[in-house]
């Protein structure tokens, strides 16, 4: 059961999957630990999409 925090205007999830290569990240910790956060626009933080091993991957594919 995926649940989620709201604290002071952030939403963390308790549970992420990366659509990328679909590591899985189990509990609040772990998700901000292998997923992190990003701030939007309307002042809500949310777990980023992708893990933070892939976004890191993508970024060094554009710079080639």
């Amino acid at each position: 059961m995926v649940t989620s925090v709201f604290c002071e205007s952030k939403c963390v999830s308790d549970s992420a999957l990366c659509p990328h290569c679909f590591k899985t990240a189990m509990g609040i910790d772990a998700t901000i630990k292998f997923f992190g956060l990003r701030n939007m626009v309307d002042g809500v933080t949310r777990v980023q999409s992708w893990c933070r091993d892939c976004r890191n991957n993508s970024q060094k594919e554009v710079r080639k």
